[in-house]
């Protein structure tokens, strides 16, 4: 029973270390495309030779990111003003 136990947790382990691993390599996509560009682009004399069509995609796919960190920073900001607004009035209160 003990033996049974023991290797069901252990799957459980290796499977939740398996998925957050997957998590944290996905929390940016903008590196992962850089790496599957270096990985997936031909040697020539000691260069790399990337396709322009993965390198435009690349550029467009980084704006995107980059776009969408920057409402996120936005969105933060306005909430934390928001937040600030109401201490600053619950203070007055007491």
């Amino acid at each position: 029973m003990n033996k049974l136990l023991l290797l069901g947790l252990s799957i459980l382990f290796f499977t939740f270390s398996a998925t957050a691993q997957e998590i944290k390599e996905s929390e940016n996509p903008v590196e992962d495309e850089f790496n599957s560009i270096i990985e997936n682009s031909n040697d020539y004399q000691g260069y790399k030779v990337v396709d322009y069509s993965d390198l435009i995609k690349l550029k467009q796919n980084t704006a995107s990111f980059i776009s969408n960190l920057n409402n996120e920073i936005v969105t933060q900001k306005n909430t934390i003003d928001q937040q600030q607004k109401e201490i600053t009035q619950l203070k007055k209160r007491s």
